[in-house]
């Protein structure tokens, strides 16, 4: 660290979100769930049979496995074929044909006369509505042992005078219950509806958000205020001593507020300055200001527009140590970076607008935001400002407490083709802060790649040290001479992403890496000291399915045993899990292929699948009756999905979903519509249940579905992904023709050839665009480009020159193709439609409008135009979410219908 040091006077990544865990009206909109508030009643039924002897059920788990792996018994083997055989005849008509119970070569039964095609307007209607009632975990202040976690949590209920309360409960004692009043309050004569809150572990304190307004995607501004359980005494927060006397009149919008990790205080930031401030929760409540620099520019504990979409993917900025004597943040300049100014055209009174909206946003080449890391050490009132010397531009990627006295930070360079992992530490004998680098990765060495989105970091405690020792030594030598250790994912040798354990946070030279193979490592959960198991989610068993998995760091040797914790002969199981702190409870969420179901119970009898169903300590959450009766009756016709793989003639795997009409014929002509996104390292199409728009378009317009995922997309290491790497738009185009021509190669007697449609959203939209450039027509007819980018050098530079570089450098070419040049193209298209938001900020709508300039130079007219005034890139304002979705559902079945021919 640097000398400068500054008295500060009165003027995480692991800190939990305050939402509430309702749906907003922002995720009604969104394709898959709907939301009902008079359903929000939670299920809470039953006698939880906890485990007491963790360790011992781990252990008899892991021999279970193995037997059952060796010896194949026919008595399991009997019984998990009957349950799937149930389940398989249960969801007989749902949208997935690759349950184990089924084969790929079974698309249609000639039996099943379902009455009913379904279209967009049955899905927005909410006929295969489904959703999960409110629950969430309390965080406690420390990782809790095995034995003490309580599993508390919360949840909200209906009371007698039909406004919904707060209520909080735990898995380990069904008989505690505490209510903790309405989701609204008064406050100087107003009310105030609650749309965020966050509770203290204690249940003394409430963190609450109001008239809340988005930002951006992870984005917002509100008023907060801090409830006080035991008086029933609410205030806001303001730049003001929190108990003293205040007014309605002066609130003040904050981008967040937060709990500390141990609760001792509040954080926040104004929305006006941009400073991050804080105050003690248990003592007078004075305020202090971090900061006193912030502006419009100049950020602080708080990310600007870039770092919050492509690096950190939350609106905080802000890392607290363990025992809250000490909180990191960043600082960012955003002075030189480029503005985008765009107009706002629309008023609630209906009167005539003259505003304008703008965002920091920089473009390949320009300048980027200046990066400064501070720390603020409480004990001694000090602020400190961290080096940062070893790039010139650097990216903060990740900044991570192992314990107290130990810093992990990963920053990149500006182009993120290396990373430095820099570890700061409290030397025991001085007690001053030293720095040291312990690894460099060169990912465009290595494997021709690029630094990606970090991933969790999961602390493992030393063996002599407990959590709860580890959490509250300050300075102790003990940690310094045994410190904790830590697992985190990075790329194997092979390419690919796997977990890697470092005992000693000091020796970056020792290190176990603890799962290999041709799969990636998706997730670490969590770590159960008590068994010392960690938890993770991988896709081993298929590169579009996530299972649930654990690996004993105790019995460590060059190839410890990864264990699989669900049944391997559902090999399309798509789950995702949430940890209680302990590990001892969790969450459940199956997403696919079948209806998603969310559980909740001790984490052992979730992922206990013979068992689940019947085990009435689980809870459901999920509220499933719309979409199971809709499903499973006979009133509607339910496309058919299967999960494959195609070898292209230069020997590249590429993976996709096919998704059948009910009514398939294979003598019998169909049209084909082609769904993409293909941006570098993503991983879109997987086993995930999805019955929205593709589905409905397949069920009323008797259509055949194919999703694809290109070259460079993610989850199949880096030998695929690296194919992205200076190539945007160049290998999209061309696996997608491959894979559709090939497909109707081998089904010509299937596919209406004058009928093939291909659409995409933001990259999927350039996707879209750059396929109908390559193609000219000769493979598909129409096209529907959703927010495209259709020049690369109008996007935010840390994406961009992530996988292309600078565009300056003499040398290169990788812009080459990450723009549509060739607009004559585009007239052998029979129709092609573009649709855009003008308040993008995110693929800014001067990308379509460029593209549209050249299109009427060309004297090009083939094409429709959608604009949306005022949606962001979303298209959810005013009703756009819904309109967008039927106006392309209209629009394809136009086109398949013939009207654009002539």
């Amino acid at each position: 660290m640097t000398a400068t040091t500054d008295k500060i006077k009165n003027s995480s990544n692991t800190p939990a979100s305050i939402k509430n865990n309702d749906i907003s009206e922002e995720e009604f909109n969104q394709p898959f769930d709907e939301f009902d508030l008079d359903d929000i009643v939670p299920v809470l039924s039953g006698e939880h049979h906890l485990h007491k002897n963790k360790n011992a059920f781990i252990t008899s788990t892991i021999t279970n496995y193995i037997t059952r792996k060796r010896l194949k018994t026919f008595l399991l083997g009997f019984l998990i074929i009957g349950l799937l055989f149930f389940f398989g005849n249960f969801w007989h008509g749902s949208n997935n044909t690759f349950s184990a119970s089924k084969t790929s070569s079974i698309y249609y039964d000639p039996n099943d006369k379902r009455p009913k095609s379904f279209n967009i307007t049955d899905v927005f209607d909410g006929t295969f509505a489904y959703y999960d009632k409110n629950f969430a975990f309390i965080r406690p202040p420390a990782p809790l042992n095995f034995d003490v976690d309580p599993g508390l949590y919360y949840t909200t209920v209906k009371g007698s005078d039909n406004k919904y309360r707060i209520n909080v409960k735990k898995l380990a004692d069904k008989k505690f219950l505490q209510d903790l009043g309405p989701l609204e309050f008064e406050y100087k004569g107003k009310t105030y509806q609650i749309s965020e809150f966050q509770l203290s572990f204690y249940l003394d304190k409430m963190l609450i958000a109001t008239d809340i307004q988005k930002k951006y995607r992870h984005s917002s501004v509100a008023h907060y205020w801090l409830k006080d359980m035991e008086t029933s005494i609410i205030e806001p927060i303001t730049l003001e001593k929190q108990n003293g006397p205040s007014s309605a009149d002066n609130l003040i919008f904050l981008r967040y507020a937060d709990f500390s990790p141990r609760y001792n205080f509040v954080y926040f930031v104004d929305a006006e300055n941009n400073d991050l401030h804080m105050f003690n929760v248990v003592g007078d409540g004075t305020v202090i200001s971090l900061t006193n620099d912030g502006s419009v520019n100049v950020l602080n504990g708080v990310t600007d527009w870039v770092y919050e979409e492509e690096v950190l993917a939350t609106d905080k900025a802000v890392w607290w140590s363990p025992n809250d004597d000490k909180i990191v943040f960043i600082k960012l300049d955003d002075t030189n970076v480029e503005e985008y100014v765009f107009p706002k055209y629309i008023s609630k009174d209906g009167s005539m607008l003259n505003e304008f909206s703008f965002v920091k946003y920089p473009r390949p080449g320009g300048e980027i935001p200046k990066v400064t890391l501070l720390m603020f050490d409480l004990k001694n009132n000090v602020l400190s400002q961290f080096d940062e010397d070893i790039f010139d531009e650097p990216i903060i990627y990740n900044i991570h407490w192992v314990d107290n006295v130990n810093l992990l930070v990963k920053m990149t360079n500006r182009i993120s083709s290396v990373m430095a992992t820099i570890h700061y530490f409290v030397d025991p004998e001085s007690g001053e802060w030293n720095k040291q680098y312990l690894r460099t990765l060169d990912a465009g060495q290595i494997y021709d790649g690029w630094i990606e989105r970090q991933k969790k970091i999961i602390n493992i405690p030393n063996m002599k040290t407990s959590v709860e020792e580890n959490i509250q030594t300050d300075t102790d030598d003990s940690l310094f001479f045994n410190p904790t250790g830590y697992t985190e994912i990075q790329p194997d040798d092979s390419g690919y992403d796997h977990i890697f354990y470092y005992p000693n946070v000091h020796d970056s030279n020792n290190f176990f890496q603890l799962t290999k193979g041709d799969w990636e490592v998706q997730e670490i959960l969590g770590y159960d000291q008590s068994t010392k198991t960690l938890f993770f989610t991988a896709n081993e068993i298929g590169p579009m399915s996530k299972h649930l998995y654990a690996v004993i760091i105790d019995a460590l040797t060059s190839n410890p045993e990864m264990i699989i914790l669900q049944n391997p002969n559902n090999k399309y199981d798509y789950c995702d899990f949430i940890l209680s702190s302990s590990t001892r409870f969790g969450i459940k969420k199956y997403l696919g292929p079948n209806v998603p179901q969310t559980f909740v119970g001790t984490f052992t009898e979730l992922y206990n699948e013979l068992t689940l169903e019947r085990d009435q300590s689980v809870i459901k959450l999920t509220v499933d009756d719309k979409i199971t009766d809709a499903i499973s009756s006979d009133s509607y016709d339910i496309p058919r999905t299967a999960y494959k793989t195609m070898l292209l003639e230069d020997n590249v795997v590429i993976n996709y979903i096919e998704t059948l009409p009910p009514k398939f014929n294979h003598e019998r002509k169909h049209p084909l519509l082609i769904n993409v996104y293909g941006g570098p390292g993503s991983n879109r199409y997987t086993t995930k249940f999805n019955l929205f728009f593709e589905s409905s378009v397949s069920s009323s317009m008797d259509a055949i579905i194919l999703q694809i995922e290109p070259r460079g997309t993610g989850n199949k290491g880096w030998n695929f992904k690296r194919w992205a790497k200076g190539n945007l738009g160049y290998w999209e185009p061309r696996d997608i023709v491959a894979v559709t021509k090939k497909y109707i190669e081998e089904n010509r007697k299937s596919i209406d050839e004058e009928r093939v449609a291909i659409w995409g959203w933001s990259y999927g939209g350039f996707t879209t665009l750059k396929t109908l450039e390559f193609d000219k027509g000769e493979l598909f007819k129409y096209g529907v480009a959703v927010a495209p980018v259709t020049d690369w050098t109008y996007y935010d530079s840390i994406y961009t020159e992530r996988y292309l570089g600078l565009p300056d450098i003499e040398e290169s070419n990788s812009y080459e193709h990450a723009i549509i040049s060739d607009f004559n193209s585009f007239r052998f298209i029979k129709k092609f439609l573009i649709v855009h938001g003008t308040a993008d900020d995110n693929v800014h709508i001067a990308n379509t409008y460029s593209f549209l300039d050249h299109l009427i130079e060309n004297n090009i007219m083939n094409y429709d135009l959608q604009i949306f005034p005022d949606s962001d890139h979303s298209i959810s304002f005013h009703n756009g979410m819904r309109v967008v979705y039927t106006r392309l559902f209209n629009w394809i079945g136009d086109a398949f219908n013939g009207k654009y021919d002539r």
